[in-house]
């Protein structure tokens, strides 16, 4: 699932990046995320997502849906059909390409950030520079 925010000169692209060690659960929350996303509520299902963190069951995901208000037979058919699972598994496949570290990762421009350096919290600073390039 790519989601997009572009504002002005910057765009802020969202990729799963599901590892090994996280599957099944992360598998089938990105996929729930992508259904979500189908409705224009991927931020609020991947916001909830990270705030209710565990190992999560097909139905839990689908109960988040609902929560959310979202239609719920257009949720479940997508969900049920693996609809987003050849997505979530092209975006894996490429993070495990490019060698990324792991959850999360950055790139800007192409360069990782290091995020033992970088303050996510004033990405401006990193990124300002790169506007002036």
């Amino acid at each position: 699932m790519a989601a997009l925010i572009a504002s002005g000169n910057v765009s802020f692209v969202y990729k799963d990046f599901v590892l090994p060690s996280h599957k099944p659960y992360a598998q089938m929350a990105a996929e729930a995320a992508g259904c979500a996303a189908d409705q224009g509520k991927f931020w609020a299902y991947h916001g909830y997502l990270l705030a209710h963190q565990k190992q999560w069951t097909k139905a839990e995901l689908k109960d988040y849906a609902r929560l959310l208000t979202l239609d719920t037979v257009q949720f479940d058919q997508c969900y049920d059909s693996g609809k987003h699972t050849a997505e979530v598994d092209a975006s894996s496949k490429e993070a495990m390409d490019l060698n990324l570290p792991g959850t999360p990762s950055f790139l800007l421009n192409g360069r990782m950030l290091d995020l033992k350096t970088t303050n996510l919290g004033r990405l401006d600073l990193v990124i300002k520079p790169e506007l002036q390039k």
